[in-house]
Formats: structure tokens, C-alpha cells, sequence
């Protein structure tokens, strides 16, 4: 049987959310899971305590490892994000709070705030881990951030913005804070001009990126394969594009990919010098090269909307979560992009996330399941995959060479 076709259940299944996944990530050591469903509080999970002989004991007795509620928040959870480092990880509430905790004292918050007129929607941190920045909604929309070593409720600083924000990304070199708002449209802000207004207050240049009559639906911010501060948008038209950040001209190349809205992007820790995927709400899973002409892999395995992708670090693993309920680990190693399903019957899958040291690979649902795989059994699963005679074709690449990388000069 090709392994791709096989079923793989999860090593565990985490039932204590009550309602659809939003997001899950891991600290840096991947001892410890944080989770946010429609509570009023993230969860925090201990899964150091998952080695292989506590791991038997819990699903045969069927009481998984207790979790943990991290405290001061009072109602749906808005936005999370774990900082680069691992250490801490930010969250927010419909209630207008804003609170950073650390994954070691998680009930003892390092950074607590209320907003008076708005909750914060996206969290970004600074890639030296030394700012924590929200966006919050009307009526008022606003950039907030806050250098982490200050003292625990003060150092919050405000910049107002015209437009509804919808998210925020800060490039991985930390100089631009890239703003998505609700009408697609996406603008920079350099974050030397951000860090002025701490010492005299004022309001920094914006610079849109894009214009009107492009929709863009999701970012990513990365590293170009020249080194620079780069940008990914995907659009309701089903284009991937690839921007320069403080450079012109600002676009720089473009991919039409998908036939449908643009769901999901997942990049490696190599930028665009490694691959890029994405995903739209027909199913489908495009990955390519920036630094290279060659044809677009277009995977249309899945049968609903690619709700997460997920990539490792070194650009090798490529996870993939859909409203079907399926998840899909590949191979982008390989020039056939081996793959192994990860099947269950909890639902509507709506996020997946990859730890950072492969041990687990962590995948939400829409009615509150959390599902854990050991990566290391699917892992070789997917390798074994690739071992299908050469004259064998791959089922499910379909190569799109009419659709290949168009350089913008």
C-alpha cells in the first residue's frame, strides 16, 4: 500500500476546548503547548510529560496531561503570539485586554494592560523579542506596543491609524512593521520611525505597498533571497505575490497560483531562498521557488479549504491542515514532494503547527479537539513514501509550467 494513502492516527487527543481551535504554538524547548479556543483563557499544556510511557498510560486510562489556564482575561480570546525567543507569549481579549506571560510562571503575567475604546485583533513581536505590538479595532484603530523590559504596566505607546486594521507582521531583520487592513490594502512602517515616537510623540510615515483594486486577504513578512526585508501577500484573486520592503520598486515578483482566495502561507526560517506554499479555498496547496525558474507544484489533494500550513525551519517539512478534517505532512526535500495523510475524524481542521525541534505536530479542529502526532512515525512514513519505483508517477503533484515565476524589473 503507498504510505501516502494511509491513515495515521494521533498519538493524543485533547478534548478540554469547547469550541473551534484559533491557534496553537510551543515554547522553545517544546515542553510546553499553548492553546485558544473560544475561552476566556488560552490554555497551556504540558507536554514534556508526554514520553512514550506516560503517553500509553494516558490513552489507555484516557485522561490526557492537565492543562493550565493562564489568568486576566475575561473573554474570547483575540489574538496570541509566542515570541522568537520562546519565553513569552502574548495575548488578547474581546474585553479590551492585552496581557504577556511567560511559559515558565504563566499565572504571573509580565506585561498587563485594558484598553479604554478597543481590543486588539493581530500580534506581532519584534524579532529581538524586545517589543510586543497589537493592533486594535474601530472605533479605534491604533498600533500599540510596549518595549518588554520595562516595568509591568506602564511603556504602552500608541500610534492612531486611519483604517480598520485586520493583521501585522514584523520582518524577521525587525525593520518594518507591515500593516493588512480590512479593505486589502497593505502599507510599511519603518520601525526606527516607530521607536522615535517613544522619546517625541508623533505620528510616523505610512507607506502603502498596495493599491486599490487588488484585494489582499493574508501576509507574510520574510527575508528576500538577497538578504532584505521582504513581503508576501496572497489575494482573493488567487495571486501570490512577492514585495521588496523599503526598496524599489516594492513589487518584485508574482505568482498565479491558485483559481480561488488565498486562505494560507507558510515560508521557512531561509525566506524566499527556501520554498513558499500556499494554499486557497478550493483545496489546494501550491509551492515553489523564488531563487530559482522552475514550474509551480500545484497539490490539489484536499477537498475543502486550506485552513493552516505550517513549515520547519530548515523549509524541508511541510504541514497542512483543510476543513475536511485532513491534515498533510510533505516532503519538500524530494523532487516528487512525498506525502503522508494524518486522518481523524475530529472535524473541520483549522490550525496545525509544527514544534520546533519535529518531535510534534499539533492540529486544532472547529469543535474545540486539539490533536497530537508523533512526527518521528510519520516522518519515516513519508520517507518510505518516496521509495515507489522510479517509473511510478506521483499521484498527486500536477506541475503548472504555463505558471511560472514572473520577474518584475
Amino acid at each position: 500500500l503507498d504510505p501516502s494513502l494511509r491513515a495515521i492516527s494521533p498519538s493524543l487527543l485533547l478534548s478540554d476546548h469547547q469550541g473551534l481551535i484559533q491557534s496553537i504554538d510551543f515554547d522553545r524547548d517544546s515542553s510546553v503547548m499553548v492553546s485558544v479556543g473560544t475561552e476566556p483563557a488560552p490554555f497551556q499544556w504540558p507536554i514534556a510529560e508526554l514520553t512514550n510511557s506516560r503517553l500509553a498510560q494516558s490513552i489507555a486510562q484516557n485522561k490526557p496531561p492537565k492543562h493550565i489556564r493562564v489568568a486576566a482575561t475575561s473573554d474570547v480570546i483575540s489574538a496570541l503570539a509566542v515570541d522568537p525567543s520562546g519565553k513569552y507569549f502574548a495575548v488578547a481579549d474581546y474585553a479590551n485586554h492585552f496581557n504577556v506571560a511567560s511559559f515558565a510562571q504563566p499565572e504571573a503575567l509580565v506585561k498587563q494592560w485594558a484598553f479604554e475604546d478597543s481590543s486588539a485583533v493581530s500580534i506581532a513581536w519584534h524579532p529581538r523579542s524586545t517589543y510586543v505590538v497589537a493592533a486594535t479595532l474601530e472605533p479605534a484603530s491604533s498600533i500599540v506596543f510596549s518595549p518588554i523590559g520595562t516595568a509591568p504596566n506602564n511603556g504602552l505607546h500608541r500610534i492612531d491609524m486611519v483604517q480598520s486594521i485586520k493583521s501585522i507582521a514584523i520582518d524577521p531583520l525587525g525593520k518594518w512593521l507591515v500593516v493588512l487592513d480590512n479593505d486589502g490594502l497593505v502599507s510599511q512602517i519603518q520601525w526606527s520611525a516607530i521607536e522615535a515616537t517613544i522619546a517625541v510623540p508623533a505620528q510616523p510615515p505610512i507607506k502603502p505597498i498596495t493599491s486599490r483594486g487588488s484585494r489582499v486577504t493574508i501576509i507574510g513578512a520574510t527575508v528576500g533571497n538577497d538578504g532584505e526585508s521582504a513581503l508576501i501577500t496572497g489575494g482573493e484573486d488567487g495571486e501570490v505575490t512577492l514585495w521588496n520592503l523599503g526598496v524599489e520598486p516594492a513589487l518584485k515578483s508574482r505568482q498565479s497560483i491558485h483559481a480561488s482566495q488565498v486562505t494560507a502561507l507558510a515560508v521557512s526560517a531561509r525566506g524566499l531562498m527556501g520554498p513558499i506554499a500556499s494554499g486557497d479555498d478550493l483545496g489546494t496547496i501550491g509551492v515553489w521557488r523564488a531563487d530559482a525558474a522552475q514550474a509551480v507544484a500545484k497539490l490539489p489533494v484536499h477537498r475543502a479549504a486550506i485552513s493552516s500550513l505550517d513549515m520547519s525551519s530548515d523549509g524541508r517539512w511541510l504541514a497542512a491542515a483543510s476543513l475536511d478534517g485532513e491534515v498533510t505532512l510533505w516532503d519538500l526535500s524530494r523532487d516528487e514532494l512525498p506525502m503522508v495523510r494524518l486522518t481523524s475524524s475530529a472535524g473541520p481542521a483549522t490550525f496545525v503547527r509544527l514544534d520546533r525541534s519535529l518531535r510534534w505536530l499539533a492540529v486544532g479542529h472547529e469543535q474545540g479537539l486539539i490533536e497530537l502526532w508523533d512526527l518521528r512515525h510519520a516522518r519515516l512514513l513519508v520517507e518510505e513514501s518516496d521509495k515507489r519505483p522510479a517509473h511510478t508517477p506521483p499521484k498527486t503533484l500536477q506541475p503548472a509550467a504555463d505558471e511560472g515565476n514572473v520577474p518584475i524589473t
